[in-house]
């Protein structure tokens, strides 16, 4: 079987009907229909080729779409439309449709596997790159033997990671808390890799594995995520399946759109060297995206500042910024901006006013901050709103409603005081509101950095204004919107984002969880079974793991640092191999203590992180071990340092291969950056080995 010729395409969607007290207003009415577009169900699919016949097919029968997928050698750029039934007969077509999904599936039929590439076998073994939805959704390796578990509470689910994805379980129904998920079967968001497992004893050993990635190859109105089904007991794949969500968005009568694009890079057994990784091929891939999917490329010399949050977090105060802020300006470090996060406003929506906490309000801070040669920066989370807000009572318009007329939730924070709910983007009164609060801030106030969060929440279902959108052309457009308001000058940090409607809108985006001052979660993530939970860990793998994206389609955010000694779970080693994956990601580095009360010493940990970082931020670093851990143990930038670290609790003897373009020789000699030694590792057939102690790390100068 070949992908995607021998794959069945699938539509899911509900039929309209008229308001019944607005008339010109369609809804929709009874269960989700499917009707298959390509291939036949329980028969054997039908090819690419096909698709002139099916398009006679549904005008005969009134089925009243047309679907092409234009393909290239590696890419599709499909087209959906409607088309009319037969002369005289009454047909979907004559109605607007609510749209569901669209699903290109490719499964075995009669065969126990399958393949993507006709030069691959069926009987291929592999393991997964799970890449995540958001901001804050891990990314990383999957095994075959592994279960997609999703947290345990439905409104964090919705709050971490796609809510259109549902819980993969092998019972005939899906369980409450998201209770036994079954190994195998993952969802992967905007894009997906499979890596071809290798194991000694083998006979393909010495050759590379065949690698495939697959993903989003541009922009497009539909958010995309795969399917994948791994036989939990093999790893031979069962099923590969690309969605393309339109989340209940109305298609009228005569409606006709370019789908969102996918491509795929294939490298089968053997083609590469040794030294070839499935980073590398991700790499290469996302590179040759970027010159396509941006128009201006992030310029970076490193992106060094302080936040308030992470020691703070709402309880900051005028005097604790003004605090701060002096003691950060007698520092001889150059910083770049100093960023006031959550904790300023009256109340989630009312962002041109601020609570008693800052009598001064908020333009004096930035004009104290512009004093020191900074930048002043400042938090907000556009599309959210608490019951509390003066906005809710003046403009309750924009407030995004489900069928019931009741506001949509949106999360649940219990610094806020409990539930905040989503405005609707697409309205006009929104539009104007958002616009009029950007420019307040920006151009009243003088920031010229915002951080922006919650951004997933523009996506959510509900009664929007314009009911011809989806997900992703909401967030789309909603940033947009934010980008016109602000200004090209404007320093935009997306948070709590989907990652592909947000190229080309932000300079730089949140690609981590949250950070803590824990290393892996505590009693309630476990609890919850929270894979999303704030933790050091998690964050870290996230920086790894999404390496692809710095300097390509912004600047990556992998959020804070944090080197205190006090008020913190973290040990000195934690805090160590903290400072070298953030500083070799090149990518921003704000540090999140109480400057008042930080240690000298650990101040300068944050220094020489500082200089670290400067030197490698210009360049996209390349993850090593990345299909090979579910934390990568080593990371390469171009600018010339390597880092390499154990992230277990335990003693750990740590085997990575040496990155392409960097000579043996050089680490041989190689001195760690933090301490000056030489470092005592092996170099033998390509690949590095290194026996380090719980959680060391160390990052060679070559």
């Amino acid at each position: 079987m070949k992908f995607p010729d021998d794959a069945r395409t699938i539509l899911y969607y509900r039929e309209a009907e008229p308001h019944p007290r607005q008339p010109k207003r369609q809804i929709p009415r009874g269960p989700v229909q499917e009707q298959m577009l390509l291939g036949t169900s329980g028969a054997p699919a039908a090819s690419l080729e096909s698709a002139l016949e099916s398009e006679a097919s549904a005008r005969a029968k009134g089925a009243g779409f047309n679907f092409r997928w234009n393909p290239a050698e590696t890419e599709l750029r499909p087209l959906l439309r409607r088309v009319g039934g037969a002369e005289g007969q009454e047909s979907d077509a004559t109605r607007d449709v609510f749209l569901e999904r669209l699903e290109l599936v490719l499964k075995p039929g009669a065969l126990s596997s399958i393949s993507l590439d006709p030069e691959i076998p069926v009987d291929t073994r592999y393991h997964i790159f799970q890449h995540g939805f958001q901001s804050w959704s891990l990314s990383g390796l999957r095994e075959h033997s592994e279960a997609d578990k999703f947290v345990r509470l439905g409104w964090k689910h919705k709050m971490d990671e796609n809510p259109e994805t549902p819980h993969q379980t092998n019972l005939p129904f899906s369980p409450p808390l998201h209770a036994f998920p079954a190994k195998g079967r993952f969802h992967s968001e905007h894009l997906v890799g499979l890596e071809e497992i290798r194991e000694s004893g083998d006979g393909r050993q010495a050759q590379s594995p065949a690698r495939i990635v697959v993903y989003a190859a541009g922009h497009g109105n539909q958010n995309i995520r795969f399917r994948v089904r791994l036989d939990p007991h093999s790893g031979r794949l069962l099923e590969f399946a690309v969605i393309w969500d339109f989340n209940g968005c109305r298609f009228s009568k005569h409606g006709r759109e370019s789908l969102t694009p996918i491509a795929w890079a294939v490298e089968r057994s053997g083609e590469k060297s040794e030294r070839r990784t499935f980073a590398g091929l991700l790499n290469e891939t996302m590179a040759k995206l970027a010159s396509n999917f941006v128009r201006k490329r992030p310029r970076n010399n490193g992106v060094i500042g302080w936040c308030s949050w992470y020691y703070y977090y709402t309880k900051i105060t005028e005097d604790i910024i003004l605090d701060n802020l002096s003691q950060l300006s007698r520092s001889e470090l150059k910083i770049d901006l100093f960023q006031i996060d959550d904790g300023w406003q009256r109340a989630i929506g009312d962002w041109t006013e601020t609570n008693e906490k800052f009598p001064a309000g908020m333009k004096y801070l930035a004009d104290e901050i512009k004093k020191t040669g900074m930048r002043p920066g400042i938090w907000l989370a556009p599309f959210l709103i608490q019951k509390n807000a003066e906005l809710m009572r003046s403009h309750p318009e924009m407030i995004l409603r489900d069928e019931k007329g009741e506001p949509v939730k949106a999360t649940y924070n219990p610094l806020w005081g409990g539930r905040a709910y989503c405005l609707d983007v697409t309205h006009p009164r929104y539009k104007e509101w958002i616009g009029d609060t950007i420019q307040t801030i920006v151009k009243g106030w003088g920031y010229s950095y915002i951080k922006i969060d919650f951004l997933f929440t523009a996506g959510y279902r509900g009664k929007v204004y314009d009911d011809a959108t989806t997900a992703a052309g909401r967030t789309r457009d909603a940033l947009a919107l934010i980008r016109k308001a602000a200004g090209k000058d404007t320093f935009i940090l997306g948070c709590g984002s989907p990652m592909w409607p947000a190229v080309g809108q932000v300079d730089a985006m949140r690609i981590s969880v949250d950070v803590n001052h824990i290393w892996s979660g505590d009693w309630m993530s476990w609890l919850m079974r929270d894979r999303n939970y704030p933790n050091a860990r998690g964050a870290l793998i996230n920086t790894l793991t999404r390496s692809f994206m710095h300097n390509r389609f912004w600047i990556n955010d992998p959020d804070c640092l944090m080197v205190r000694g006090r008020n913190t779970k973290l040990t000195l080693e934690q805090v160590y191999l903290m400072a070298s994956v953030m500083a070799l990601s090149g990518g921003m580095l704000l540090l999140s203590d109480d400057l008042t009360l930080l240690e000298a010493d650990r101040f300068e940990v944050f220094a020489r992180a500082v200089a670290l970082n400067r030197k490698c931020a210009p360049h996209t670093p390349l993850p090593l071990g990345m299909l090979e851990y579910h934390f990568p143990r080593g990371y390469y930038n171009p600018a010339g340092f390597l880092g390499v670290w154990n992230s277990s609790s335990g003693p750990d003897r740590i085997e990575i291969p040496v990155p392409s373009g960097v000579d043996e020789g050089a680490l041989r000699n190689a001195k760690d950056y933090w301490t000056g030694n030489k470092i005592a590792w092996q170099i033998e057939n390509n690949r590095i080995h290194i026996a380090l102690a719980p959680f060391e790390s160390v990052v060679a100068v070559l």
